[in-house]
């Protein structure tokens, strides 16, 4: 018993570690701009992905017409594509650079098998970064598989896994 207290300790420890590594170099990149947006309609601050796919093992292809705004509520749908993967989905993502601070998000995830709903900040070779991201994932049918990824090239990839 000592021993498994003594091991959950010493990664919960690391973990913190890492998490204010993340933070205090996060920080001293920081943005100085902010942003707030319900997503009620289309802003000139933000473009809908179209053309590109993510791979294997996601098989999407981004479509801006799987991005739509009906009564004041952004829409992302899920279809089936005629391109070199089976599906395509939608992906609305900003245009500016957003450094340490607050994120928050009000979203339904999906309520479907094989489908993962996520919130992300993101910046890497498509934008001639480093990789660096925060993913909340929702994941499957039963929305209560939640998946929280930190990548910071840096410092590696940490999973944190949310029953």
């Amino acid at each position: 018993m000592k021993r498994k207290h003594f091991l959950t300790t010493g990664i919960f420890i690391l973990v913190m570690i890492f998490l204010s590594l993340v933070l205090l170099s996060t920080s001293m990149f920081a943005a100085s701009n902010s942003l707030s947006d319900d997503f009620n309609s289309l802003n000139t601050n933000w473009e809908k992905s179209d053309g590109w796919t993510n791979g294997n093992p996601f098989n999407c292809t981004w479509r801006s017409s799987n991005v739509n705004f009906t009564n004041g509520q952004m829409n992302l749908s899920i279809t089936k594509d005629s391109g070199s993967v089976p599906y395509a989905g939608g992906e609305y993502r900003t245009k500016n650079f957003y450094g340490y601070g607050k994120y928050e998000v009000s979203m339904k995830p999906a309520k479907n098998t094989g489908i993962v709903s996520s919130f992300f900040t993101y910046t890497g070779s498509s934008d001639n970064n480093p990789w660096d991201e925060i993913d909340i994932e929702f994941w499957e049918k039963t929305q209560q598989e939640c998946n929280l990824t930190i990548t910071q090239m840096e410092l590696g990839v940490m999973n944190i896994f949310t029953n």
